[in-house]
């Protein structure tokens, strides 16, 4: 199991072991959980809203999202409910200015396009120009080599 477990996730080609992955698995999810008692409280202030069913989604979707993220995408990522979004359906939909499912539908949008943005379109995009710089770092061996801080150049080093 353990090698299985280590080849999948690539642990120790990273640099960690399996108890130090769950260590930090622990750890984020003790910093992670005050996100179910924020959501809860947050969206009291919607009007007629089961705050267990709150509860209950706030979990299961970073469960979910955490899961997903390991296992599709195979990054050490924690993912959570954004945290101005309760604010926001609160607000929506105490003031009147939106029902529960324009709220949600807003909420639901964002999600896409989070999504989107992770997996699909626009990862290149973002992740390219970062590669890039890095590649640029080792090869130069490090940032005090490189072009730029050309009173720190070293001849040679940079290309």
């Amino acid at each position: 199991m353990k090698t299985k477990l280590d080849k999948y996730f690539r642990i120790s080609q990273r640099g960690s072991t399996i108890g130090t992955e769950l260590i930090g698995g622990a750890t984020t999810f003790a910093t992670m959980a005050y996100i179910l008692a924020y959501m809860t409280g947050a969206m009291s202030a919607v009007p007629g809203i089961d705050l267990t069913g709150v509860l209950l989604c706030t979990a299961l979707i970073t469960a979910i999202s955490c899961i997903a993220m390991g296992l599709v995408a195979n990054a050490p990522i924690a993912l959570a409910p954004v945290l101005v979004i309760p604010n926001l359906v609160a607000g929506m939909v105490a003031s009147g200015e939106a029902t529960y499912g324009q709220a949600f539908g807003t909420v639901a949008i964002s999600g896409i396009v989070f999504a989107d943005l992770c997996f699909q379109t626009a990862r290149p995009v973002c992740t390219e120009p970062a590669q890039k710089h890095q590649d640029r770092h080792r090869r130069c061996g490090g940032p005090a080599d490189c072009q730029h801080w050309p009173e720190y150049q070293r001849p040679g080093r940079c290309g």
